[in-house]
């Protein structure tokens, strides 16, 4: 979110797709129609009896009798219903996406209205979903953002990332991107390939997951819609049905360096076994540049409550750290080597109730454990000099949060309640936010949500940020920390 003040709300287009395909963004299943209803019925005439000898294939026009040759008729009727034999399904092609735009200001301690940060990011995610038989499916997903109030200089980005939970991950105004981008089949229906860039996520927590090693960016745990990119990579999956167990062998084809070469691809490992009421999983995964990552994650039922926890082992930090410079050095932090081992654990629990015969409520708890995090909130200053270097939710050592969710209360059968508490237990700094959301006519959905931050001065959530003379419209430099922060949101399905 930028420290600029913005006069109107500016909304783009945006197409998205959810990591359950078209049904989860909502899109009803069109029947296809007959060929008779397309065509007409065709009329009766003499079949001809079919030579002796058959004749070569004629070339269809418009196209190239080579290519005929190498990759088959160019007729989609005859890529997607002679398969192999198979049956096609009656729609083997969806296309859709979503529509999701959103304004947020943020209260500043001490300032006018006209000083008070705005954003209002905007994306449209549009996938086209191929499945010529259910063996193979195609799947792509590109997205659109837009936020016209993304800094253009890096002096303005500190306190952006103070102010702003609301945003999209957007680095510049207008940015396309290719979220999805993976190919699906089955080996003797025995092991299942996906190739190409996709969301892998692992561990069962709500808030933080310190195993989810598949993406290269953190989930920011307050928000609705995550925004992050899928990785490349290729996934086989070798199912146990009997046993109800998953195993998985995946070699990442992407890496933190734009040019990658056979030396820097990655590998990853993971196995799920169930246990009675009781899922264990267990991963590993290596690449170059990398120290080695190991995971472990488990989640159960006691009684009338959801148990689950996750445990992370790693040699470096997705982030580099930094610390005091020592006296003379012209910076005030420099980097700091990762010494050991560093722990990252979860551990959660939600208990649901039912108090009628359609409707319940949720709560839950989680406590995070971050050895990489800073023990000391005075470093948090210097850290907005550095770009990406203020991590918001993964800065402290110790974070705690809780959660209350309120799905279709009595007749509101449409409309759902979240209230949230995260705090930062080393710096003793806080934020709890409320979240609603209805849907409207049908394929419209519409949110609100309104977040205060307080706690011990100067800690993660209530930061003193000093901006330069003249950023905010004043002669002198100023001290700014965030109180409260409300935002709308829209979200069609298409």
């Amino acid at each position: 979110m930028s420290g600029r003040s913005v006069a109107a709300p500016i909304f783009a287009l945006l197409l998205a797709l959810p990591a359950g395909g078209p049904e989860a963004a909502g899109q009803p299943e069109r029947e296809r129609p007959s060929e008779d209803e397309l065509f007409g019925t065709p009329s009766e005439e003499p079949v001809e009896a079919e030579p002796e000898h058959e004749a070569p294939p004629t070339a269809t026009p418009g196209s190239d009798a080579r290519e005929e040759e190498l990759f088959g008729e160019s007729s989609g009727e005859r890529r997607f219903e002679q398969v192999v034999g198979e049956q096609a399904p009656e729609d083997p092609l969806k296309l859709g996406g979503l529509f999701y735009s959103r304004m947020s200001t943020t209260i500043l301690e001490g300032r006018p209205v006209k000083s008070w940060y705005f954003s209002s990011p905007t994306m449209v995610d549009g996938y086209f979903d191929a499945r010529p038989n259910d063996r193979v499916r195609v799947f792509a997903l590109g997205r659109l953002l837009y936020d016209p109030a993304v800094p253009s200089d890096e002096g303005e980005a500190g306190a952006s990332e103070v102010a702003s939970t609301a945003g999209f991950g957007s680095a510049s105004q207008l940015s396309g991107q290719l979220d999805q981008l993976w190919l699906r089949f089955d080996l003797e229906r025995t092991v299942f390939a996906t190739v190409g860039r996709q969301h892998v996520k692992w561990g069962p927590s709500r808030f933080w997951n310190p195993t989810d090693f598949m993406h290269q960016a953190r989930r920011d745990p307050l928000a609705q819609f995550d925004a992050r990119q899928g990785t490349s990579m290729v996934k086989l999956h070798f199912p146990w049905e009997q046993e109800g167990w998953n195993f998985y062998a995946i070699a990442l084809l992407e890496g933190q360096e734009p040019t990658l070469t056979l030396g820097g691809l990655g590998g990853a490992l993971r196995a799920e076994i169930v246990l009675g009421q009781a899922e264990l999983g267990a991963s590993f995964v290596a690449q170059e540049g990398h120290k080695p990552k190991l995971g472990f994650d488990l989640s159960a039922g006691l009684w009338e409550f959801d148990l689950y926890g996750e445990l992370a082992v790693r040699r470096d930090t997705d982030v580099p750290l930094y610390g005091p410079a020592p006296a003379g050095s012209a910076l005030p932090v420099v980097e700091r080597p990762v010494e050991g081992a560093t722990l990252g654990a979860v551990g959660g629990v939600e208990w649901s109730y039912k108090y009628d015969d359609e409707d319940h409520f949720t709560l839950g708890g989680e406590y995070f454990f971050n050895e990489a995090g800073y023990e000391d909130a005075k470093l948090y200053p210097l850290l907005f000099a550095i770009p990406g270097a203020f991590n918001r939710f993964y800065l402290g050592r110790h974070y705690g949060a809780l959660t209350a969710i309120l799905p279709a209360p009595g007749r509101w059968n449409d409309t759902t309640f979240v209230l949230s508490t995260i705090g930062n237990l080393s710096d003793r700094s806080f934020v709890t936010r409320l979240d609603y959301n209805v849907l409207l006519l049908t394929h419209l959905r519409f949110e609100a949500f309104g977040a205060v931050f307080y706690g011990a001065e100067g800690g993660e959530f209530v930061p003193e940020v000093t901006l330069p003379a003249g950023a905010l419209g004043n002669s002198s430099a100023v001290r700014v920390a965030p109180r409260f922060q409300a935002g709308l949101g829209l979200r069609v399905a298409l």
